[in-house]
């Protein structure tokens, strides 16, 4: 595993290929790759035979898979990676990451000049760009988030999830090399199959993520114990968990909940007390590359850091994900606006009358009939995201109303990062997948550098999968996770079995502000965000003001700015 890559070709005849580290040659192709192969033994068999596959590295088997598939190389390769191919006889320069974009590439161009690398700051400092993309910046104030390929720096994109790249001579080409509309459904005459199925799925995403030291984070959500759980049931030598604490904060407390895992199954425990090491207190001490939840927390991500270098080891399993591909955090059934795009209102009524007549709450016909009826249709049809939709501005009273005119914030309407798929949930659950996907590539594995942070939830055998089933196997009236709860049951502790919500740090973050007073100083005396006309001044002082005692209207929103403030610095 290569810690990061980057490089670049000039449009000379012939083009000039150069990289920060020394690539591979293999079949006339210099390879440089990050991360790792998931069927790295049976593919390099397939390639290579089986004489030469034990001793083959990664770099060859990306050589050999070029050459066979050519730009189809990401539909045939799993894991997590990225991946660049100078091709020495056609003289083009190809690059691709995983499917789902779980370690990005970042590329620029200039003339005749190409560049890519797989951490955004390392091509920022090639390029010499300090310049802010506004557009990404309003995405980020006003949703939390930017769901398309900019970049915080103008002249730096991020290759899309899915995509693959390839220069020649005549210029730069960005193309689909990978979509959950191919998956075919998937049907079982009985549950049991499905369980089946979905355990070896997990488990497979599990074994190929590990290395020779895994550690696993335990949060106390089902996910994260789902992760632990299956991986000691995988084989996953000498697995130990790690588990950031909050002892003082009553509504982050999940210690019960971590407590009943490592009981199960004896597991060695690393903890680190969130409320020692606040949100708040302490600015980043090297360069970030992106504006995010990490800037906010860097005291307790250095000390988890330092931790997980200081024992040796090189792979982390991470829960996240779960709520995306597993149908957790009871989503939607919007499969009943599908019935109404195919002009099946008998059914869509069907369905509907169930879900509301099922409805803990006891919501309205109507509620339901516009939620996961009306608006995903129209949605769906005009191209818009299902999942996310820009009309909730005023959660965000600091924006600069100028700014937010200058962007059109106020009227757009987020596109879906999606391509179009066949059917309306499908394209639910895809944009969901694409979220949570740029957020794992955009901000944890931007930041470690001597580890990987892997996402085996994310497993694209296991995402196919969970696209392809049956809607009764993703959600149910006053049910979700029905697949990972029936098929785990035997495996997690019963207490997490049974487990229907899930503690967050919030407090943490106020508490860390409150007590802060020279974070709070930097975040409201002369602030960039102000000064670049970004938020207004009065307001965000107000919204940091009563932020510390546990009001804000969006926490998500809050957030982000506060982290951008502070990357701000880094450069102004």
């Amino acid at each position: 595993m290569t810690k990061g890559l980057l490089a670049w070709i000039t449009g000379t005849h012939p083009p000039k290929f150069g990289a920060s580290s020394l690539p591979e040659t293999h079949y006339a192709c210099q390879v440089l790759c990050r991360g790792y192969i998931a069927q790295r033994k049976d593919l390099a068999t397939d390639l290579l035979g089986a004489a030469d596959a034990s001793t083959a590295s990664d770099a060859q088997v990306f050589a050999a898979a070029y050459r066979r598939w050519g730009a189809a190389l990401q539909e045939h390769v799993l894991g997590e990676y990225c991946v660049a191919v100078f091709d020495e006889r056609r003289q083009c320069l190809f690059a691709a990451s995983d499917a789902l974009g779980l370690r990005p590439l970042f590329y620029t161009t200039s003339g005749e000049r190409f560049a890519l690398a797989s951490h955004l700051d390392a091509l920022a400092e090639w390029t010499g760009d300090r310049e802010v993309d506004e557009e990404y910046v309003g995405d980020f104030l006003a949703w939390g988030q930017h769901f398309g390929c900019r970049t915080i720096f103008r002249g730096i994109r991020r290759l899309a999830g899915g995509h693959s790249l390839r220069w020649t001579a005549g210029g730069l080409a960005e193309f689909r090399t990978w979509s959950l509309e191919k998956v075919q459904p998937v049907r079982y005459r009985t549950e049991t199959e499905y369980d089946e199925h979905f355990r070896e799925l997990l488990s497979q995403g599990i074994r190929s993520a590990s290395g020779e030291k895994t550690w696993a984070e335990l949060s106390g959500g089902l996910d994260s114990s789902s992760v632990i759980c299956t991986a000691v049931e995988a084989g996953v030598a000498d697995l130990q968990a790690v588990s950031f604490v909050y002892p003082q904060s009553r509504t982050a407390d999940e210690r019960e909940w971590m407590e009943a895992v490592i009981s199960k199954y004896s597991l060695p425990w690393h903890v680190l007390d969130g409320d020692a090491a606040q949100p708040f207190s302490a600015v980043p001490d090297r360069f970030v590359p992106e504006p995010s939840r990490a800037i906010i927390v860097w005291r307790l991500f250095r000390e988890y850091e330092k931790l997980i270098e200081h024992h040796g080891v090189n792979v982390v399993l991470s829960g996240l994900g779960g709520d995306h591909v597993l149908f957790g955090d009871a989503p939607p059934p919007v499969h009943i606006a599908d019935h109404f795009f195919h002009f099946d209102v008998r059914g869509a009524l069907r369905e509907l009358g169930r879900w509301q007549r099922r409805d803990p709450r006891q919501r309205s016909f109507a509620y339901w009939l516009i939620k996961c009826g009306a608006r995903p249709l129209m949605r769906y049809i005009l191209g818009h995201s299902i999942h996310y939709d820009r009309q909730s501005l005023g959660v965000c009273p600091w924006l600069d109303r100028g700014f937010v005119d200058r962007l059109h914030l106020s009227v757009a309407r987020v596109p879906s990062p999606t391509p179009k798929m066949p059917s309306i949930d499908g394209q639910y659950f895809y944009e969901l997948v694409s979220r949570i996907s740029l957020s794992a590539g955009q901000f944890w594995n931007q930041l470690v550098r001597t580890f990987a942070i892997c996402y085996p939830l994310l497993y694209r055998p296991l995402v196919e999968f969970m696209y392809a089933l049956p809607s009764d196997q993703q959600i149910r009236p006053g049910l979700d996770r029905v697949l990972q709860r029936r098929a785990l049951q035997r495996f997690l502790p019963a207490k997490t079995f049974t487990r229907a919500n899930k503690k967050g740090p919030d407090e943490s973050f106020f508490e860390g502000l409150r007590k802060n007073r020279e974070m709070y100083s930097l975040l409201t005396e002369r602030p960039h965000i102000v000064e670049r006309g970004y938020v207004d001044g009065a307001g965000w002082r107000n919204a940091v003001s009563t932020a510390r005692f546990g009001r804000v209207p969006s926490i998500p929103c809050f957030l982000s700015a506060c982290s951008l403030e502070i990357w701000l610095r880094q450069i102004d």
